[in-house]
């Protein structure tokens, strides 16, 4: 069966003025239905299936407030998490794109530049980076789709980083790769009154 892009719910794009947030959900439901369907992914991990019965989940694909969730001896794991995100206006004067219009509203924007990690956990070093291919390649050739969708001018996802040590878990594998990404969001202010013009700094000595 071939391979298509999963459509994001429209709940997502209800609340698109905060993409990063966003971001970590539509990661993370992309991934487990991915994952749910393993007769996609490659033979040495086609065991892993993620499912949301949790007897029968052989993976587990959580966001950074379900870590503490985690079996780490019984199921291997993708953690989706969020990093720093930095915002600039765009533009001079603070960002201001345009003087008064029709309607008195000065236009601004604001970009913002942030990235998320994935971290493909796993018992064996040899699993943590099978896991992680699988999962940097399936983002990486639906990223225009994801971009698109998010409403973001950029993304893009790093190489697939070192494996090694998990600090929670010291006998389990992490193998990382991040998404960066930059999004904008415009904006104008009306004003509920008009421009002062000048003021009157004269004073009358007596």
């Amino acid at each position: 069966m071939a391979d298509q892009f999963i459509t994001l719910p429209s709940a997502y794009k209800a609340v698109l003025k905060n993409q990063a947030y966003v971001f970590t959900g539509a990661v993370s439901r992309m991934l487990r239905l991915h994952f749910g369907r393993n007769d996609q992914l490659p033979s040495g991990i086609k065991h892993l299936k993620y499912s949301e019965d949790i007897s029968q989940r052989r993976i587990d694909i959580v966001t950074r407030d379900e870590i503490k969730s985690l079996d780490w001896q019984r199921r291997p794991a993708i953690i989706i998490r969020r990093n720093s995100t930095t915002s600039e206006r765009m533009g001079l004067a603070e960002g201001k794109l345009s003087n008064w219009n029709s309607e008195r509203a000065v236009h601004h924007n604001t970009l913002y530049v942030g990235s998320h990690t994935v971290l493909c956990c796993a018992p064996t070093e040899a699993e943590s980076e099978l896991i992680a291919f699988e999962a940097q390649l399936y983002l990486n050739r639906f990223q225009h789709q994801i971009r698109h969708a998010l409403c973001m001018l950029r993304m893009r996802i790093s190489d697939i980083g070192q494996t090694g040590i998990l600090q929670e878990a010291r006998q389990t594998y992490a193998t990382p790769f991040n998404i960066g990404y930059a999004y904008d969001q415009p904006f104008a202010v009306y004003p509920v009154s008009p421009d002062i013009r000048f003021i009157n700094v004269n004073t009358k000595i007596e």
